[in-house]
């Protein structure tokens, strides 16, 4: 078996992809041929992405496509029903779901290596939900400093660990009496696509305080 296939990320767009294929067969001929055509390309080319993104070192770019990308597809999704293409709501509402799973699945893992590009030589506390998640390289420095244990890893990254969002001080504290530099990655509220935004709340260097859009207190 190829190494993307047990990808949650590559059967939620295979699965999209092979609905689309069923479903634009319902299309009228014209729409069969212009907007059903789009749709189906579109869903094969995020598939494409998603594997070629598996086999790079640098997986950042790919990610970033794989965005644009699906964005573009949900907007040939709306606009197939505002033209009442899809002979059925519940088909555009399937399909639409569809492409936000696969959002949610592709943001988390874009957004944290962004901002892990953005400050290579900070530890990143990345805020997923009720907790902080740390990977990989700062996962395997985080449980060795920090003293936090190892988690079964999130698809796309080899180690993950991690501490509920409530002990976010007790870790930070912990962090900078060791002159670690310090993150922490904010979720705020949901795009109108249903993935979470995110964005630097607190950074603390060594030698000071840091705060993004308030003040440390």
């Amino acid at each position: 078996m190829a190494r993307y296939e047990h990808l949650p990320i590559y059967k939620k767009a295979m699965d999209l992809a092979v609905y689309l294929e069923k479903i634009v067969r319902n299309f009228s001929r014209h729409r069969k041929c212009t907007l059903g055509s789009e749709l189906r390309a579109k869903s094969r080319e995020i598939v494409g992405v998603i594997i070629a993104a598996n086999s790079r070192v640098e997986k950042l770019p790919l990610l970033l496509e794989l965005r644009e990308k699906r964005e573009g597809l949900q907007v040939l999704l709306r606009i197939c029903k505002e033209v009442r293409a899809f002979n059925a709501i519940g088909s555009y509402a399937y399909a639409a779901n569809l492409a936000v799973e696969l959002g949610r699945q592709n943001e988390g893992k874009g957004q944290y290596r962004f901002f892990a590009k953005q400050y290579p030589s900070s530890i990143l506390f990345f805020q997923v939900g009720g907790f902080y998640e740390l990977y990989d390289r700062q996962a395997e420095m985080a449980r060795r400093l920090l003293g936090l244990n190892e988690t079964k890893a999130r698809i796309g990254f080899r180690v993950q660990c991690g501490f509920p969002a409530r002990l976010k001080e007790r870790y930070l504290q912990k962090a900078m009496r060791l002159n670690l530099p310090i993150c922490v990655v904010r979720e705020k509220e949901s795009s109108p696509c249903g993935v979470k935004n995110r964005s630097i709340a607190e950074t603390w260097m060594p030698a000071a305080s840091l705060s993004a859009g308030s003040s440390r207190r």
